[in-house]
Order: C-alpha cells, then structure tokens, then sequence
C-alpha cells in the first residue's frame, strides 16, 4: 500500500487493527510488513516513485 510518511503510516496501521509497533519492523528505511493472517499488507513509500512536486504526491 503506498504511503507517504512510512513511521506515521505504521503508527496509525498499528494503532487501528491492535498492533504492537515493535512487531512492525520497517525494512530498508521504506517497507512495513504488518503481522496479518492471510492477505498480508505491506506499506511502502516507494522511494523510486517519488513525486517531483508536491501537487503530484500520493493522496495517502
């Protein structure tokens, strides 16, 4: 799921389906696996899709 601020998303992700944020590692400073049984969710910034202006960024 692309986001914009990966710690702000894990935060919010954590807090909304009862997680604990030590068990949301997120890996290579862009990428949040959440702990969900089947269909899984990662949050991701995709750095290398980047917006170059701010009136193009991601609305997440």
């Amino acid at each position: 799921m692309p986001v914009r601020d990966i710690e702000r998303s894990r935060s919010w992700y954590c807090k909304v389906l009862g997680f604990n944020e030590a068990d949301c590692e997120i890996i290579a400073g862009h990428l949040c696996p959440l702990p969900i049984e089947g269909t899984g969710i990662i949050l991701d910034t995709m750095p290398m899709w980047e917006a170059k202006s701010l009136a193009e960024r991601r609305p997440l």
